[in-house]
């Protein structure tokens, strides 16, 4: 590249850092009054003593040292730790096993992406804020021996994203930032930058709670995800006044060619690999090797290399797919098959939400709710404490009486006896009852506007006499809930749409996949992406991503699982599955268990298997036997218990 090339380049990079920055300031100006109330609730959670009274006395504005935080409980009281399983459903006649096999392949990465941190944090800042963010992407660096590259899943507090000032839809927006505090060396490993001179500005982004203390160790990030000119994702990054990142169809397969001739790069090692190399442009995209540095172009010569897109993989060789079927390497004519690369086409944020609000992005937060009830409470306890301070016991003396210290006892010392009557103590009586009656009333109020029961809560309830009104009153509590149970669903519906998407666009390995199928046992089976290659009507090739994705909450992976376990053996004893002396029900109702992770379920229900099939032995022996006059015993109780009934 010459001068004049490099110049223009430089140019051009820094009108486009320019153009970003003044975006990123801009939209984040839009948020400024939002992004202070982000900071303020997280002080309301965490217990904000300030006391206000509607008075014109001196102390109008003061500060409570107790506080009954009822907004950090009614938070608490609302945390469901469970992760929704993905269901998926197909929308074409045909592709019904394709479909469970993506709920398989989902379910199998999200129990290794989502540790109990990012659900927790979750769980506390949806009804704290009103909102979260989730990013799935797609990490070329999560290799191990046999993968190349896997899908990650980060949690975003709402401070660290920053939406396009106007839009109320994520998919409605052109672009979308992230502000991240990130160490120096995390930089120059993603980004291959040295920032080691560059300073924290914003370290506000490390912190929920306004943090203005710059580390020394840490920049600023700030990466900005926006649709290009053809309707694809283009990614840009920078740190201070410095580029890290700028790729604009950033979803799309990049080769490194030669900037000479347009030789493709070759591949590390020898042999094989080159002659590979040398026949198939492509070959790099599998080999799964980092960039290297030095090498010499094999056709021309030349050491300089650039970024190609890539719009269609040309087949290495042929691909066998689970089903026995071959796509073929080449054609009959002996010319390489081709098939295009596929593109997710969507922003990597998904937006979980609490309860929804017209012309706004985020959802209504509790804390904003409930606010004023806690402001009130803080109130009472400053009153009550106030109250307590002042009051205790008095005491009356003549006025020449002296208190003396003797030995352990307090001696009154009278200069006329007769006055001893008028040494009095007097008990002062403390009233705080109106106080305490305003604060459960305002506790009652706070419920009430959030939807909770003292049964959800798990406390006594005066109003459910039964143990079934004590349950139907924490079910009306949990259906007032069901809005926020409804986008947390919908939240991560989107997210294993977003992870199916980014698998046929990148996962260029096979996996074997663990699964239980119908009779509870558990299944290996080959998930790749090339099980969803599909001709078009002209015959061409395309990628079926035509699938709808759902999550059960009453699935909860499992959010009671006790009562489930209840609520199968009721349906055993009841006879739904049989007559529960038949062993065939008593296996099932076992195999029941094991789906809802009952303690050794699964050892008991293969014994009970194992039972069964010697007792389905014995008495085809039994039958045998008889057919030639021989007539062994055979022992009946093969599924039972010593008395006679089944081992439940």
């Amino acid at each position: 590249m010459g001068q004049t090339e490099a110049r223009k380049e430089t140019q051009m990079n820094e009108e486009r850092l320019h153009h970003w920055q003044n975006v990123f300031s801009r939209d984040k100006a839009a948020q400024s009054e939002e992004r202070e109330l982000f900071v303020h609730r997280e002080a309301l959670y965490r217990g904000l003593r300030d006391v206000t009274v509607v008075s014109d006395a001196a102390d109008a504005a003061d500060e409570t040292p107790h506080i009954y935080n009822i907004i950090a409980e009614l938070i608490e009281s609302q945390v469901d730790a469970s992760i929704y399983p993905v269901k998926v459903t197909a929308t074409k006649r045909g592709n019904e096993a394709k479909a469970r096999k993506i709920e398989h392949r989902i379910n199998d990465i999200v129990t290794r992406l989502t540790t109990p941190e990012m659900i927790d944090l979750a769980e506390r800042g949806v009804p704290l804020q009103g909102g979260c963010y989730w990013q799935p992407e797609w990490d070329n660096s999560a290799q191990s021996h046999y993968t190349h590259g896997g899908v990650v899943l980060s949690y975003r507090h709402v401070q660290n994203v920053i939406p396009q000032a106007g839009a109320n839809d994520i998919d409605e927006m052109d672009h979308i930032f992230l502000e991240l505090g990130q160490s120096k060396e995390t930089v120059r490993r993603m980004y291959g930058a040295d920032v080691s001179e560059k300073a924290e500005d914003e370290p506000a982004a490390r912190s929920a709670f306004g943090e203005n203390e710059p580390a020394e160790d840490f920049v600023t990030v700030r990466i900005c995800y926006y649709r290009n000119a053809d309707g694809g994702i283009g990614k840009f990054v920078w740190c201070g006044d410095r580029v890290l990142y700028d790729v604009e169809d950033f979803e799309a397969r990049h080769l490194r060619v030669c900037a000479d001739c347009g030789a493709p790069e070759p591949p590390d090692g020898e042999g094989e690999n080159r002659e590979a190399a040398a026949e198939n442009p492509l070959f790099a995209l599998f080999s799964g090797r980092k960039k290297a540095k030095g090498k010499t172009c094999p056709a021309c010569g030349g050491n300089r290399w650039r970024d190609e897109v890539a719009e269609e993989e040309t087949l290495l060789y042929d691909i066998a797919l689970p089903d026995g079927s071959v796509i073929p390497a080449r054609h009959a004519d002996g010319t390489p098959e081709k098939i295009p690369y596929y593109k997710p086409r969507m922003l990597p944020i998904v937006l979980q939400k609490s309860i929804s609000a017209p012309n706004q992005l985020l959802g209504v937060s509790d804390a904003d709710l409930i606010e004023d009830q806690q402001a009130s409470i803080n109130l009472c306890e400053r009153e009550i404490l106030k109250r307590l301070q002042k009051f205790g016991a008095l005491l009356s003396l003549p006025d020449e009486a002296e208190i003396e210290a003797d030995g352990g006892l307090n001696v009154v010392r009278l200069e006329n006896p007769a006055k001893a009557d008028m040494v009095r103590l007097q008990d002062l009586q403390l009233n705080i009852s109106q106080h305490l009656t305003m604060k459960n009333a305002i506790y009652e109020e706070a419920k009430n506007l959030v939807g909770i029961t003292d049964s959800y809560l798990g406390r006594y309830d005066s109003s459910a006499k039964s143990g079934i009104a004590k349950q139907t009153s924490a079910a009306q509590a949990a259906g007032r809930l069901a809005s926020k149970r409804m986008m947390k669903a919908a939240a991560w519906a989107r997210i294993y749409e977003l992870i199916f998407k980014l698998l046929l666009a990148y996962d260029d390995d096979e996996h074997d996949v663990l699964y239980r199928d119908d009779e509870g046992n558990e299944q290996y089976e080959t998930w790749s992406r090339y099980e969803f290659l599909t001709r078009d009507a002209d015959g061409a090739w395309c990628w079926d991503d035509d699938y709808l994705f759902a999550c059960d909450s009453s699935l909860s992976l499992m959010s009671d699982r006790a009562e489930l376990w209840q609520q199968v053996l009721a349906d055993y004893q009841s006879g739904a599955y049989g007559n529960p002396g038949d062993p065939a029900a008593l296996i099932h109702l076992w195999k029941m268990r094991e789906e809802l992770h009952y303690p050794l379920a699964g050892q008991t229900r293969r014994y009970l298997e194992a039972k069964q099939r010697e007792a389905e032995e014995a008495a085809a022996a039994q039958a045998r036997a008889a057919a030639v006059g021989m007539m062994p015993e055979v022992d009946n109780a093969s599924v039972v218990g010593g008395d006679g009934s089944p081992v439940i």
